[in-house]
């Protein structure tokens, strides 16, 4: 699960499921790319993926166990209504620390003025 901001300054919310089949194949489906009407609140995503989640219920409700997420804290207080596992994603966490590493690494390069005594 994503939710991202288009160029236009709209929200979305994108939903994809991961699963085995039954040849042991790995399957990724996406099951909703929906436009986020209302303000991207714990509460109003919660009540999105609910409706995403039901539309498909009857064919993952027992199969559903973690849910995978950005660091979004909205996202994150969405997802901990569910009775599933809440999991960062690798790839949001693995930029947050480069994008934090190139912040410090800027700091430390940039020229110091010099002290008056």
């Amino acid at each position: 699960m994503d939710s991202w901001t288009s160029i236009a300054n709209q929200p979305y919310l994108g939903v994809t499921a991961h699963f085995i089949d039954a040849n042991w194949q790995l399957r990724s489906v996406v099951i909703a790319m929906r436009y986020v009407q209302k303000s991207q609140t714990s509460d109003e995503l919660y009540n999105l993926i609910l409706e995403i989640l039901n539309e498909w219920i009857l064919k993952i409700s027992d199969k559903l166990i973690s849910i995978t997420t950005d660091n979004g804290r909205n996202v994150k207080a969405a997802v901990k209504r569910f009775d599933v596992i809440d999991v960062s994603c690798m790839g949001h966490l693995l930029n947050l620390c480069c994008v934090d590493l190139f912040k410090k690494e800027a700091t430390n390069n940039e020229p110091t003025k010099k002290r008056r005594r």
